[in-house]
C-alpha cells in the first residue's frame, strides 16, 4: 500500500466511525500518520496512527494506546502536583484496531508546547516532570500495564548493548573508535549501585511537553517502560545539551539524586542509541555525531 493508499484508507475509516478531517493526516518518516479530526460534537481530537501490521511502528502504538489509556486515567485519579502543577496524560477517547489499523485518539491540548517557552522556562518545567514522573510511577500498577512496557532494567540494557555499538559500527564505520569509547563509558553507569526502578519515558523533551495554566501534559509514550529511574533524564541530557540553560539544570538534577558519575556514561549511551536509527535527517545526524564526539571527549 502506498503513502497515498494509506492516508486514504484512515481518513475513510475514520469517517466511518463518525470523525471528519480538520487538518491534514500527514505522515512522519518513521511511517506514523498525524492528524486533528472532529467528532460529531465538533471536539478536536489529536490522531497517531499506523497503517500496515507485522511493523516497528505498529507494534510501539499496540504499546502506546494501552501505557496512555491506563496513565490518562490514573493520573486524574491521583493528583500527582508540585507547586499547584499538575501533571496530566492527554485523555484517550478512542483507540481503533481493525484489519491493518492501529489508531489512537486522544484529547487535543490547546495548551503552549514547552519548546516555545525561554530557556529558563524550559528548565523549570523539564526537571519537575522529571520529578513528577517519579511521583506517578508510585501510583503506577505495573502488572495492569505489563505487556505494553519495554525493559530498561540494568541487565537488559547490559544484554543489548553489544548489538548496539555493532549496529552503529555498521552504520558509520568511519568513526569506530568514537563508538568503542562510547562503549566504554555506557558500562559504567549500567553497575551503578542499587538502582532506583520506576515507570520510564525515556523521549522526556520539550516538545513533548505541552503547558496549559497549571497543568502539565507528558504526551508520547510508545517506549514507555519500566527500569531505572535515571533512564528518563538520558533524553533531556541529551537532546538539550547544547542549551546550556536546560543543560545545567539537567545536570544539577543529577547531582541531587546521587548520579554525578553518570552523567558522562548517559550521554555515552544515549548516543550510541540514537547512531542505531537509521540514517535520517541532516540535521539530526550532524547532531548525533556532535554528541559522539563529546561523549569521546568528557572524563567520567
Amino acid at each position: 500500500m502506498t503513502k497515498t493508499e494509506k492516508l486514504l484508507h484512515l481518513e475513510n475509516n475514520l469517517k466511518g466511525k463518525g470523525y471528519k478531517v480538520d487538518t491534514e493526516l500527514t505522515m512522519d518518516e518513521f511511517g506514523r500518520i498525524h492528524g486533528i479530526v472532529l467528532d460529531k460534537e465538533s471536539n478536536k481530537y489529536f490522531v497517531k496512527a499506523v497503517v500496515g501490521t507485522g511493523t516497528y511502528a505498529y507494534e510501539s502504538l499496540v504499546a502506546e494506546s494501552g501505557v496512555t489509556k491506563y496513565l490518562s486515567r490514573l493520573s486524574r485519579k491521583h493528583k500527582v502536583a508540585i507547586d499547584d502543577y499538575r501533571l496530566l496524560i492527554p485523555q484517550v477517547k478512542e483507540v481503533i484496531q481493525e484489519g491493518e489499523i492501529i489508531c489512537l485518539l486522544t484529547e487535543n491540548i490547546e495548551g503552549t508546547k514547552l519548546s516555545q517557552k525561554s530557556p529558563e522556562r524550559q528548565s523549570e518545567k523539564v526537571t519537575m516532570v522529571l520529578e513528577l514522573l517519579t511521583k506517578l510511577s508510585i501510583s503506577t500498577q505495573r502488572y495492569q500495564i505489563q505487556p505494553y512496557l519495554k525493559d530498561y532494567s540494568r541487565n537488559f540494557v547490559l544484554l543489548y548493548l553489544p548489538l548496539r555499538v555493532a549496529k552503529a559500527i555498521y552504520l558509520y564505520p568511519t568513526k569506530f573508535p568514537g563508538i568503542l569509547v562510547s562503549a566504554f563509558k555506557s558500562l559504567l553507569f549500567l553497575w551503578h549501585d542499587n538502582p532506583v526502578y520506576s515507570l520510564v519515558h525515556p523521549d522526556i523533551n520539550t516538545t513533548n511537553i505541552i503547558i496549559k495554566n497549571r497543568k502539565i501534559y507528558l504526551t508520547d509514550w510508545e517506549e514507555a517502560g519500566w527500569g531505572m529511574n535515571i533512564y528518563n533524564t538520558i533524553t533531556p541530557l541529551c537532546v538539550h545539551w547544547e542549551n546550556e540553560v536546560v543543560r545545567k539544570a539537567v545536570i544539577n538534577y543529577l547531582h541531587k539524586m546521587g548520579y554525578t558519575k553518570s552523567i558522562t556514561p548517559l550521554l555515552a549511551f544515549r548516543t550510541l542509541v540514537l547512531l542505531n536509527q537509521k540514517k535520517g535527517k541532516r540535521g539530526r545526524l550532524i547532531r548525533d555525531l556532535r554528541l559522539l564526539n563529546i561523549a569521546k571527549s568528557l572524563k567520567i
